[in-house]
């Protein structure tokens, strides 16, 4: 399993938050993974380091998968920990 350890909305375009994942198994953190929504369809964009070609705008993730399907899974996970996260009173001071 996976959780959501902080959650920041952004509400910037497609954008929603960019969340910090812990994966307590691996004994490892995640920041900068984002929410990303339009239509129906919602994802999740990994940190990546951005290259400017011209006027052309390449991203390249720090974070592959071996296996298609094992990313799916990863990413329908992290949305999971997120709205589970974002589900949670937050104290009011």
């Amino acid at each position: 399993m996976l959780e959501c350890v902080s959650y920041t909305s952004v509400n910037k375009s497609t954008c929603q938050g960019v969340a910090t994942i812990r994966v307590p198994k691996w004994g490892i953190k995640i920041s900068g993974i984002s929410l990303h929504v339009k239509d129906d369809k919602r994802w999740i964009n990994f940190p990546s380091r951005i290259k400017k070609n011209g006027k052309e705008t390449e991203y390249y993730s720090y974070i592959s998968f071996d296996k298609k399907d094992h990313k799916i899974k990863f990413c329908e996970m992290v949305k999971q920990a997120i709205d589970a996260y974002n589900s949670i009173p937050k104290n009011k001071t």
